[in-house]
């Protein structure tokens, strides 16, 4: 018995916990970034990254869940439900019933949940791989950087490390292309110069800090005889030279113009708050039409009760919501110029100044005055 339940223990751990922990950090490391977490899956700090990110993902699952769904996740139940099911006891092996409704609890307890699990998991490691490299969060600091430290060099985003600040690069200045330089190692003691735009590279599954493969473009190969150089340009679209044979790397950062980044930025940031504004609207849309209709589609008791309010109080709480929504978008796109404009302290402290007044007013003042006029008639 003591076996059975140690082996089915280590089951849900792993099913319940792990794997979204697993499935996270899977997403979290992607592309170019992938192999860093597949060099040390079977390490035992895998695991325990896994477990710990697994909880809180659990965790935050839950709570999502339940504040919008009205029948609540009991994960009591589906530790009970998972215990019944694969904890078999050597009594119960004879048994012609243990299994009875084992495929449909499965599809209806377990599944739903797992699922839902494994993609919240998957779409938070991926989401928040995005924004860090979004943002630069790795090149400002060390604890959020990648392993993959030939990412930060062939892109140049190693220039914005905080040990590079002091240097002459203008670290604003976004990097076009790359242009490297491979000194590469040939029969003997003899060595060639490969020149070329940066196109892409392989680095070794078992050791990450190693280079498999660099790939260039309009590649130009550098042989020194005793006659001199010899230049020659190698035809093709695509030159790959080996890792293996690789001696050293120089690489050529080509940025670029100060409005050329400007304007690149702008793009940047207007796409994020275009997205933002999108959002919210969505939002507010989605929020409006439940209130409006009494649609209950959670059991959160704050929304459950706006939805018995009067047609006038709904359409001022929607009104207070609406002005709010707008405190977190508090910008204008300016195209002509190229510029994410704030509106405008002011125009920030009217509405905060607007949202209070109404607020008080509807749950102090006028309560208040309903009772007089109430009491004065009756």
């Amino acid at each position: 018995m003591e076996v059975s339940i140690g082996f089915s223990t280590l089951i849900f751990i792993l099913f319940f916990i792990v794997f979204p922990g697993f499935i996270a950090r899977r997403f979290y490391f992607n592309g170019e970034f992938s192999k860093q977490i597949t060099s040390s899956i079977s390490s035992i700090l895998n695991l325990i990254y896994s477990f710990f990110i697994g909880i809180i993902l659990s965790l935050g699952f839950i709570l999502i869940i339940n504040f919008f769904r009205k029948k609540n996740v009991d994960i009591d139940q589906i530790i009970e439900k998972f215990y019944s099911n694969f904890v078999i006891e050597p009594s119960d092996l004879s048994s012609t019933n243990k299994f009875k409704g084992f495929s449909s609890t499965v599809y209806n307890g377990f599944l739903p949940y797992i699922g839902g699990v494994y993609i919240f998991a998957a779409v938070i490691g991926l989401f928040a791989s995005k924004m860090i490299l979004f943002f630069g969060v790795d090149t400002k600091w060390k604890f959020f950087r990648y392993g993959n430290n030939w990412h930060y060099l062939f892109s140049g985003k190693i220039l914005k490390f905080k040990h590079h600040f002091s240097s002459d690069f203008n670290h604003k200045l976004k990097v076009k292309y790359t242009y490297l330089d491979i000194l590469v190692s040939e029969k003997g003691e003899e060595t060639t110069l490969y020149s070329g735009f940066f196109a892409d590279y392989d680095i070794c599954a078992n050791d990450i800090s190693k280079l498999e493969r660099v790939y260039l473009l309009k590649a130009t190969r550098y042989k020194k005889t005793e006659e001199g150089v010899i230049t020659r340009n190698i035809p093709g679209n695509l030159f790959t030279i080996m890792g293996d044979r690789i001696l050293n790397i120089n690489c050529t950062y080509v940025c670029f113009s100060e409005d050329e980044s400007k304007y690149k930025s702008f793009i940047n940031r207007r796409n994020i708050l275009i997205s933002a504004q999108i959002l919210t609207t969505i939002s507010f849309i989605a929020i409006a039409i439940c209130i409006l209709f009494s649609l209950r589609l959670t059991d959160n008791i704050y929304f459950n009760k706006i939805l018995t309010f009067s047609f006038f109080e709904k359409i001022i709480i929607l009104f207070l919501l609406n002005i709010f929504i707008g405190l977190l978008t508090p910008f204008k796109i300016d195209s002509q110029n190229h510029k994410i404009n704030f509106n405008g302290f002011e125009n920030y402290l009217t509405k905060i100044i607007i949202i209070l007044l109404f607020s008080g007013f509807y749950f102090y003042v006028f309560p208040f005055i309903s009772n007089i006029i109430t009491n004065y008639f009756n």
